[in-house]
């Protein structure tokens, strides 16, 4: 079977949904998809290796794989906003990830995909369900919002703090065109 593809900007989500969508094909909670209670609580950017814990995960799944590619996909999460775009750097910065021309493309509204979804349905459990059960098969479960609650508890927390946009965008901000 071949997996699933999630094209998704840095800090946009995609790790995340390949966890929640790969929990609607369990009726157990799937360990690895948990974040690490330790990794979510009283962190500063920089100090710590988040993307070993989704390269990990990543290889988990043979339903779904996510990553930065502008190629069609099954599924791409779409960065159209200004709130959409500082939080996606924000979270990017703090999950300690970088951003390239390429991967900002990755969410772009215009590029293939046989399901877009905006960034901004994420934010909410009820907007997100409502996503859900057009992605998937099954009902939308309860495990599948512990997931939910989890990646919530994992967010930058400054995500519109200027001193904290200002860094993001001088690292990325001349990226913003691009989508």
């Amino acid at each position: 079977m071949t997996a699933l593809y999630i094209a998704h900007m840095p800090g946009a989500g995609g790790n995340f949904l390949t966890r929640i969508l790969a929990q609607a094909h369990s009726a157990v909670p799937l360990a690895p998809a948990l974040y690490p209670v330790g990794w979510c609580q009283h962190r500063m950017p920089h100090k710590h290796d988040w993307t070993q814990f989704e390269r990990v995960w990543n290889n988990h799944s043979t339903r779904y794989q996510h990553g930065h590619s502008v190629a069609p996909a099954w599924l791409r999460v779409t960065v159209t906003t200004a709130s959409e775009w500082r939080w996606s750097c924000a979270n990017a910065l703090w999950k300690n990830s970088t951003i390239t021309a390429e991967y900002a493309s990755a969410s772009a509204p215009d590029r293939p995909a046989e399901h877009h979804l905006p960034l901004g349905a994420l934010w909410s459990w009820d907007s997100l369900c409502e996503r859900l059960k057009d992605l998937q098969t099954t009902p939308v479960s309860e495990l599948q919002r512990a997931i939910w609650q989890g990646w919530r508890a994992s967010w930058c927390p400054h995500t519109e703090n200027p001193t904290y946009q200002r860094i993001c965008d001088r690292r990325w901000g001349h990226l913003r065109r691009i989508l």
